[in-house]
């Protein structure tokens, strides 16, 4: 290369940079170009290196060590070809948080040069304290590792707004709103050490719900507020709930948002699996109901599935 030779080195995305957390489905990696030109000519055979770091508490987490999760690389290493660029792929780790992509070049004038990668779940609103007095519910369950912690999608913060109106009226008082998820979205760490305890509480679709005047809330009550959120064939809560009561921590709902997600039933506790299913539609003596054609009618109907606490 001539002594008097400027190279310039530019990194741009080619897919957009919001990724989201591994784990949460959708889209979580960037394609990236790092472009070397000589002047307006590409430059090829030129060795470019790259590497990834994380911002120190973003992404909604209120800690920082040396074990945070980066984004990875496919590359550490690459050499341009004939359009002067070298592709690379970034990859979100599970914890959300802004990330830099770094590009360098020894013998170019600007490197290195860097992109900004902000891993989150898109469009997740804050749910607001409730001003009422007395209020119907409370938010808790805020930590140092993690300042904010009631952040949901719109449509779960819509239909957690309407449990919280059943709750009331049934009888429970005051609601304590605990975990939703992090400002971003991503892995919930409790403990600020980057991994599970919440596996879940990810994207903005669940919450955890607990008695903040537990003496308010007789076992008949209890059964009321099961009754009211999770009978058969009530279509007012596009909801999945699980009772937690014996997994070493204070009773307490979870709850998924959206209608999805239960998997298996909380630690011996009551549990209600709320689908939607397709069947056969009957009157009143239980006879099929036929169409014209003598065919039996389907109908859409949501089901609980329920087992009795111990």
């Amino acid at each position: 290369m001539p002594e008097n030779a400027i190279l310039s080195l530019n990194l741009f995305a080619l897919t957009p940079t919001q990724p989201r957390p591994k784990g949460t489905g959708g889209t979580s990696t960037v394609e990236l170009i790092a472009k070397v030109t000589e002047g307006t000519n590409p430059k090829a055979g030129i060795s470019v290196s790259f590497e990834s770091d994380v911002q120190p508490r973003s992404g909604g987490h209120d800690h920082d060590n040396v074990s945070r999760p980066k984004g990875t690389l496919n590359i550490a290493q690459g050499t341009t070809d004939a359009n002067g660029e070298v592709k690379v792929t970034f990859t979100a780790p599970a914890i959300a948080g802004i990330h830099t992509v770094k590009a360098t070049c020894a013998n170019c004038s600007n490197s290195p040069a860097s992109k900004e990668v902000k891993v989150k779940i898109p469009d997740l609103v804050e749910m607001p304290p409730d001003s009422k007095v007395p209020p119907s519910y409370t938010l808790v369950g805020q930590t140092a590792n993690h300042a904010s912690n009631h952040w949901f999608a719109p449509d779960s913060l819509a239909v957690l707004k309407q449990v919280v109106n059943t709750m009331v009226k049934t009888g429970w008082g005051t609601v304590g709103i605990n975990d939703g998820s992090l400002m971003w979205g991503g892995l919930f760490d409790i403990k600020g050490n980057w991994s599970p305890s919440h596996s879940e509480h990810r994207t903005g679709n669940e919450v955890d719900i607990s008695v903040t005047n537990p003496g308010l809330v007789s076992a008949s009550k209890k059964k009321n507020t099961y009754a009211e959120l999770c009978k058969k064939e009530n279509t007012a809560f596009s909801l999945q709930t699980l009772w937690h009561v014996d997994d070493g921590y204070p009773e307490h709902f979870h709850m998924y948002l959206d209608g999805t997600g239960l998997t298996s039933q909380a630690g011996g506790g009551l549990c209600c699996a709320r689908y939607k299913a397709t069947r056969a539609k009957k009157d009143r003596n239980g006879n099929p109901v036929l169409d014209t054609g003598g065919k039996p009618v389907q109908e859409t109907v949501a089901l609980c599935e329920e087992t009795s606490p111990r």
